[in-house]
């Protein structure tokens, strides 16, 4: 459980942030691809990447990756039966912010709404699809007392969910105070 000198830490972002369906509609027509991820950075402060999108990147990338983010910002890994080697934790360095199943990562847990994922200090909640911020809120107030053990919880709505919502999303948690 967090001490009570600790402000716990939430962050909110999307599933992937290159070839979703949100992104044609989400990027301007003339941004370079390498510059997708800094653009999305200004809605989101996480991601969860899919296998796919990191397992065979080279370090260098992923390096990269980290280097175009604040440094608020956490990288969230699915992985198979096994952890993300060394090279990619390094790579990505203080802005992994954990991976879901696999050797040492976070198992799944129940929680109120959505999917969800914990290690001893962190949480990761797959929320379900497109809501109305009235409906995310009721969701939130319901997840307010399950987050309590947690230093960090990340909040990743459904895959039909663009950044702009994620803006709503941060703003919602912030005046809830989670």
């Amino acid at each position: 459980m967090p001490a009570e000198d600790t402000i716990r830490v939430v962050r909110v972002g999307c599933r992937g942030w290159q070839r979703t369906p949100w992104s044609p509609d989400y990027y301007p027509g003339d941004l370079p691809e390498e510059w997708r991820l800094a653009y999305y950075a200004n809605e989101a402060d996480c991601v969860l990447l899919p296998t796919d999108a990191w397992a065979d990147t080279d370090t260098a990338t992923l390096a990269g990756w980290a280097a175009e983010v604040d440094a608020r910002f956490r990288f969230y890994l699915e992985v198979g039966d096994d952890a993300p080697g060394p090279g990619v934790r390094e790579a990505l360095g203080r802005r992994m912010g954990g991976w879901l199943g696999g050797e040492g990562g976070m198992r799944e847990v129940a929680a109120p709404h959505g999917r969800a994922w914990a290690d001893e200090r962190r949480a990761l909640v797959r929320l379900a699809g497109d809501r109305d911020l009235r409906a995310w809120r009721r969701e939130f107030e319901d997840l307010r007392a399950w987050m309590t053990p947690y230093a960090e919880v990340a909040f990743i709505p459904g895959p039909d969910v663009s950044p702009r919502r994620v803006r709503e999303l941060r703003t919602l948690v912030e005046l809830l105070g989670l």
